[in-house]
């Protein structure tokens, strides 16, 4: 139990982390230094990050009770698991890093973009903040980015949080049966994806959300060199 409790803290720390690091940080940098709004609007405009917040906590908060409940009742419990029992809570656990990113991709674009886009047309139809409406298809993009970056931050951390986890269940193998669960061979993750999602974490999504905040930017500066600055830009991906 104690390992257990161990795990969860460490969750919720590596959540914190991520969360700064993605989302508060880089989404609040890149409102701030693209968008040249009154102070009235900009206040408006951060109600609704935090009113998406709420609905965003919520959803991942959900999710996360889901995904750990079946790994709460293994450590929980006090009963004497089976050998089949423990192959499988080991193969589980190997396999949560994965479906933490799903715990965090859907609750932020569910519970996140679509309240806070919501919300912006809503103000904006309402004349409450002003700027051009397909602004709000340019956060949309930059919160898919910023989504995908903060799940793989909880990837990464989740990789080493679970180890203390696969440690336990393959100690209580040891001393009941005699033998260690494995997962007989079998790669879950290959080193070949965990560098593609490490290239992608590093370099990809980080110039992606640069290009569009950059593109906004210049939108207020050059209109027209804005559109030369897209056209450009699109022809360097293809």
């Amino acid at each position: 139990m104690e390992v257990y409790r161990s795990f969860i803290l460490r969750l919720l720390r590596n959540y914190l982390i991520g969360s700064l690091g993605a989302v508060f940080v880089v989404g609040t940098v890149v409102m701030v230094s693209t968008l040249q709004i009154p102070n009235i609007q900009f206040i408006r405009l951060l109600a609704i990050v935090l009113i998406s917040l709420v609905f965003m906590l919520s959803a991942e908060w959900l999710a996360f009770r889901v995904q750990l409940m079946p790994i709460r009742r293994f450590f929980v419990t006090t009963e004497r698991h089976s050998r089949e029992q423990m192959d499988s809570m080991y193969e589980k656990i190997h396999r949560f890093p994965g479906r933490t990113i799903y715990r965090i991709m859907l609750p932020h674009l569910l519970g996140f973009s679509l309240p806070a886009a919501g919300l912006t047309l809503w103000m904006l139809d309402k004349g409450w903040v002003e700027f051009p409406y397909f602004y709000v298809s340019l956060a949309a993009a930059c919160a898919i980015l910023i989504a995908v970056m903060h799940a793989l931050i909880e990837y990464f951390l989740t990789v080493r949080a679970v180890r203390p986890l696969l440690l336990e269940i393959r100690r209580r193998g040891k001393r009941q049966y005699g033998v260690e669960p494995s997962l007989e061979g079998r790669v879950l993750v290959s080193i070949q994806r965990k560098f593609q999602l490490s290239t992608a974490l590093i370099g990809l999504f980080p110039l992606f959300l640069f290009f569009l905040a950059t593109f906004i930017r210049l939108q207020y500066m050059d209109p027209e060199f804005a559109k030369e600055y897209i056209i450009w830009g699109c022809s360097l991906l293809c």
